[in-house]
């Protein structure tokens, strides 16, 4: 194997790695569902996401089914009020 095709194999395992290594970005996700005492869906409330170790807080509202989601969260510890 010469040294120019043991270079170019280098290279490319190493943007294989690395593309895996920069796809670990270390972030949470939380989904759920709004309903009643009865079990029916709730939509249209607000959810309020908040992270208790940073005071970070995020708010979405319930959809059509009761469903909510809140993506890209840094991972913690969450309360949850709806």
């Amino acid at each position: 194997m010469t040294d120019r095709r043991l270079a170019h194999m280098f290279f490319f395992v190493w943007c294989l790695t690395g593309a895996t290594a920069f796809g670990q970005q270390g972030f949470a996700e939380l989904r759920g569902r709004v309903v009643d005492q009865q079990g029916e869906a709730l939509p249209g409330v607000a959810v309020l996401i908040t992270n208790q170790d940073t005071g970070v807080f995020r708010e979405v509202v319930s959809g059509g089914d009761g469903s909510y989601f809140a993506g890209q969260l840094l991972p913690g510890t969450f309360a949850i009020t709806a």
